[in-house]
């Protein structure tokens, strides 16, 4: 059995490493190692990473600010500038092409609603494919000239006009300097400068009474008086033809007469 130490009593045993667990001597207040060399001052403590990385931007010399490029950014507004007046201009055409477009298919409707209108009323009209047919309705009459008319307030007046007479008239009428139709006969000529005057009479440019007025004023009716001379021709012919027709059927009365007084007297006999 082994004995216990008497702690009170028995020498303390040192161990190896007692020794740096004592004071060490002081030298001028410094403090040295057991063999009397002087001791190092304690070790910086080791610096991280981000630490050394804040330093070394701290040390780093500050470098003045450096001056705006004036030119250059002058140079991007005005670039930028000219692009948004680039765009501008591009939407503004558009619009006015967009707004073209619409004014144009307006227009296409309004007339293809008056092309519908007008064949509703041609077709609610009864059909006259004949100009025989349209005469014989009076849709046509034979004027003095000798040419057919329609019934209107223009065709009426110029009645007695002849074609070369309404083309003059017309031209003054519509203050014309060049006839549109002059590549037409004289008779078409005519025709649509008597279809320009209706337009113009229903647009209120002209009047029936200036027409007249005119006709009257430069003696264009000279059909008035080709028809006296034809009417007056007319009635000589008729009159010789009756006074011969009345002779003859005097003559054979005279024949008649004549054999039975003829009879008559071989009865007597």
């Amino acid at each position: 059995m082994k004995k216990s130490i008497d702690a009170t009593t028995a020498p303390v045993v040192q161990s190896g490493f007692s020794i740096f667990n004592q004071a060490a001597p002081s030298v001028s207040g410094k403090n040295v190692t057991p063999k009397g060399r002087q001791m190092s001052k304690a070790p910086t403590k080791a610096k991280t990473p981000k630490a050394q990385i804040t330093q070394a931007a701290a040390e780093i010399p500050q470098s003045a600010t450096p001056e705006v490029d004036t030119a250059k950014l002058q140079k991007q507004a005005e670039k930028a500038a000219a692009t948004q007046a680039k765009l501008d201009a591009k939407a503004a055409r558009e619009a006015a092409k967009a707004e073209k477009q619409a004014a144009a298919a307006l227009a296409r409707q309004e007339r293809n609603a008056r092309i519908a209108a007008n064949k509703a009323a041609r077709e609610a009209e009864p059909k006259m494919g004949a100009l025989a047919t349209k005469v014989k309705a009076g849709v046509y009459v034979k004027s003095l000239t000798g040419q057919l008319r329609s019934t209107d307030p223009l065709a009426t007046a110029l009645d007695a006009v002849p074609p070369t007479s309404v083309i003059g008239l017309a031209m003054a009428a519509l203050e014309l300097t060049e006839n549109p139709y002059s590549h037409l006969n004289v008779g078409q000529q005519s025709m649509n400068l008597r279809n320009k005057l209706r337009g113009a009479i229903k647009a209120g440019k002209v009047t029936i009474e200036q027409i007249v007025e005119y006709r009257d004023k430069h003696g264009l009716a000279t059909a008035e008086d080709a028809a006296r001379i034809r009417a007056e021709k007319k009635a000589e012919r008729e009159a010789g033809k009756a006074a011969k027709e009345a002779l003859k059927a005097a003559n054979a009365a005279a024949r008649v007469a004549k054999k039975s007084e003829k009879a008559e007297a071989q009865a007597a006999a």
